[in-house]
């Protein structure tokens, strides 16, 4: 019952759904949009990618450490290559590697947060793209995003108190949003 409540708590708090995703329409353009631009990956993008994880970074519940990977042969990893490809074409991964279990960690004031474990090669994925997502996050840096590489959201908030002070000081209008996920 515990475990119920918890599920519909975050059910309603994410505007989830039970029911898996099943409005496709569009989804190719958008797809096409998002990741269209990136460079085909190869053999030697999924074995850097995946010594990139240290030995002892936990399997994910499939089994899978994404180290695995890495020790295909080249046509192995160009094999992975196009499936995780096909995964960016497509907007998810296949329906076996699509799933995420969530373990619900106690807070120390109460309540529980979320801990999302993704499959290995969704892991896998999503490290090989590293390159490009920083890279992205460089292009559109900016002194107010505090979830950017070198950042805090204690800097966040310390910086925009001290705007704030500044315009004051100098008979000027400031306005602060700041949004945090919860």
């Amino acid at each position: 019952a515990r475990m119920e409540a918890t599920c519909a708590q975050f059910l309603k708090l994410w505007n989830a759904q039970e029911e898996p995703f099943e409005d496709f329409e569009g989804l190719e353009a958008a797809n096409t949009r998002f990741f269209g631009g990136l460079r085909e990956l190869g053999a030697e993008d999924i074995r850097k990618a995946a010594l990139t994880f240290a030995p002892a970074t936990a399997r994910s519940y499939d089994g899978m450490h994404p180290r695995h990977c890495g020790m295909l042969s080249e046509k192995g990893r160009q094999a992975t290559a196009y499936v995780l490809r096909a995964m960016a074409d497509v907007g998810f991964p296949p329906r076996p590697a699509d799933l995420a279990l969530y373990k619900f960690i106690p807070k120390a004031t109460g309540g529980v947060r979320p801990i999302a474990l993704f499959t290995g090669l969704y892991r896998l994925w999503a490290r090989s793209r590293a390159p490009e997502t920083a890279a992205w996050e460089r292009r559109h840096a900016a002194p107010y995003y505090s979830a950017a590489k070198g950042s805090s959201p204690i800097h966040a908030v310390w910086a925009q108190a001290a705007r704030a002070e500044q315009a004051r000081e100098h008979g000027e209008h400031m306005v602060a949003y700041m949004l945090d996920l919860e």
